[in-house]
């Protein structure tokens, strides 16, 4: 996760009471990120695996490596830079060390790399490439230079290291600490390497919302609410000097977090975001790219090229954290409001570059096209926000998107937390009518999280499967039948 560079993060809301957690990432309210956890198969970038060459195309100069579990990665031979010999693909049928570098989506295998990063809070070890690097994020080069200095104290016959943002708020002994276990690690994969036939997974990273947290640690990061006890036990495991300076809360009433995570959630989904001063911007996600388009709507103020600007100046900081909140990638082409004067039209590109130089991942703003849109390129790990929390809608012929009925299985536990959980209801039968779908993942994957919630509120929850409703909805309904 990545987040605006001059919006440190102040607060974080976790809804993890249902078993599918969902973390909202906050600076002075404004909402700067969104992170899911959940189940270990939903993510699967900075897995490390023994995989087996089953296929070697030449002409593409890449191997397919199959990863386990049924799945297959692709790897370049761009990408295999750590092999023994990285100018030649090794044959089929042979072992090889690789790490997912991107999600498998669609048609497409995950993307797979042979130079292995072993990640820590506050570092990443490189077993195969020597050197120090620092983050990019940290800016300040008074504190580049004295996390180089300590970078160099650690180990460098092995490998090399590259020093997270997180290092800002660790102590140099915490940082040589974690080097020892990171080495360690790294020896107890060598060993299993030696013994263990491909493909095996050996390494699994944190869940992505400790990571997430952990990343944006630090002074600036007030508080953290949960509805569930076991995510902030997780973070204190994950990051233990964060108690320092952050209070760690768990609500009394989990309503509170679940609607407003809820509502960020909701909002993060919508096409269309308003900018302050008037006007919107419209996202439009599709396989090929991502296409935005800035509209200033009736806004005034000026002379029009003077307003164009105004309103693609803001709309470069909404899109900033959409972007990111929304975890948008690829190819990203932008429909600013049309400027004739060149200076303001690089003032709009130095803006939007500006805006992503402390982007985590990989971020190229072309410019300015020929045909006046702007173009760019955001390194991709993993499905958007919206692909991974919905499905097509078959009511509209594919040309919308509808929650997946895991996602709205997990919905509607919410609901009935939050109703269950407010006075007054105490008396009163909760019953989810959902459709068959949400009803089907109710009764599966979210079986053990219904349990959960039905232990939490002291009385069951009731389901009544309704074939008349539409695909992927749900209803709560009490002895009052107050619809939800």
């Amino acid at each position: 996760m990545s987040f605006p560079t001059s919006a440190p993060v102040n607060e974080v809301v976790i809804a993890a009471a249902t078993g599918a957690p969902i973390a909202a990432f906050y600076a002075d309210c404004a909402l700067v990120g969104l992170e899911l956890g959940g189940r270990a198969t939903d993510r699967r970038v900075g897995e490390i695996i023994l995989g087996r060459v089953r296929k070697v195309e030449r002409a593409l100069a890449a191997a397919f490596v199959e990863i386990g579990g049924n799945a297959f990665g692709f790897l370049n031979l761009a990408d295999a830079r750590g092999l023994p010999s990285p100018r030649r693909l090794p044959g089929e049928g042979e072992a090889i060390l690789v790490q997912i570098s991107r999600e498998a989506e669609d048609s497409k295998a995950a993307k797979l790399t042979a130079s292995i990063a072993l990640p820590g809070r506050t570092l990443l070890y490189r077993p195969h490439r020597a050197g120090l690097l620092v983050s990019r994020r940290i800016l300040d080069e008074r504190r580049r230079g004295a996390l180089l200095d300590l970078a160099r104290s650690l180990p460098q016959d092995a490998g090399g290291w590259f020093i997270r943002r997180a290092a800002l708020a660790a102590s140099p002994d915490t940082m040589r600490a974690e080097a020892q276990t990171l080495l360690e690690q790294w020896r107890r994969l060598e060993e299993r390497i030696a013994s263990t036939a491909a493909p095996v997974r050996l390494f699994r990273p944190p869940d992505p919302i400790l990571e997430a947290v952990a990343d944006a640690a630090g002074p600036d990061l007030d508080r953290v609410q949960a509805d569930d006890p076991g995510i902030l036990n997780a973070i204190r495991a994950h990051c233990p000097e964060i108690a320092a300076w952050c209070r760690l809360e768990c609500v009394a009433r989990p309503g509170q977090v679940d609607a407003a995570v809820e509502a960020a959630v909701s909002a993060a989904l919508e096409p269309a975001v308003a900018l302050p001063g008037g006007g919107a911007v419209r996202i439009s996600e599709t396989p090929a790219l991502v296409a935005i388009d800035v509209d200033a709507g009736n806004r005034r103020g000026g002379a029009a090229e003077d307003v164009a600007l105004a309103a693609n100046l803001e709309a470069v900081g909404v899109l900033a954290r959409q972007i990111a909140v929304r975890g948008l990638a690829g190819h990203l082409t932008i429909d600013f409001i049309g400027m004739r004067r060149r200076a303001q039209r690089e003032r709009v590109v130095a803006a939007l570059r500006a805006a992503f130089a402390e982007d985590r991942q990989e971020t190229h703003v072309a410019g300015y096209t020929r045909l006046g849109k702007v173009e760019m390129m955001r390194r991709r790990l993993h499905g958007s926000l919206r692909t991974r929390l919905t499905t097509t809608c078959s009511g509209c012929h594919g040309e919308g998107v509808v929650l997946s009925p895991e996602w709205a299985a997990h919905a509607s536990l919410r609901a009935a937390l939050r109703t269950g959980s407010e006075a007054g209801a105490a008396g009163a039968a909760l019953v989810i009518a959902a459709a068959p779908g949400v009803a089907d993942a109710l009764r599966g994957a979210a079986a053990g999280a219904w349990a959960t919630i039905e232990r939490r509120l002291g009385r069951k929850v009731d389901l009544r499967e309704d074939p008349t409703m539409s695909a992927s909805t749900f209803r709560l309904e009490t002895e009052r039948s107050a619809p939800h």
